[in-house]
This record gives structure tokens, C-alpha cells and sequence, in this order.
């Protein structure tokens, strides 16, 4: 199953959210709130939907 990307808000490199889904699922639901222990600057994030994308997806958010 695909992860859920995010970037590190410290860092911008990406990182896994500890959620795995396939891309469809990903679009019809909305999640908010969400944390993750970043494995990058060993801090807690939280991140929203729209800071984050399937690993499987070619374009992540912020690119082109």
C-alpha cells in the first residue's frame, strides 16, 4: 500500500506520516490535524491534507 508524504516543515525533505492509503481513497477523505514524529529533525508535526500526497502520485504539493 502506498504512504502518505509530507515534507518536514524544518528541513522541506519528505518524509512518511505513518499513513498508508491508494490515491483515491486519499482524494475523497480529508484529514486535519494530523502528527508525525519527523525521523529528519527528531521533532512532532503536524500536518493538514493539503501538505501532503501519496507516494505514488507524480507531483507533489509546491511542485511544478
Amino acid at each position: 500500500m502506498p504512504r502518505v508524504l509530507t515534507r518536514c516543515p524544518q528541513t522541506g525533505q519528505v518524509v512518511p506520516t505513518r499513513l498508508s492509503m491508494d490515491a483515491s481513497t486519499f482524494k475523497l477523505i480529508r484529514l486535519s490535524g494530523q502528527r508525525y514524529d519527523c525521523p529528519v529533525c527528531k521533532t512532532a508535526h503536524s500536518w493538514e491534507h493539503e501538505d501532503a500526497w501519496v507516494e505514488t502520485d507524480v507531483r507533489a504539493p509546491g511542485k511544478a
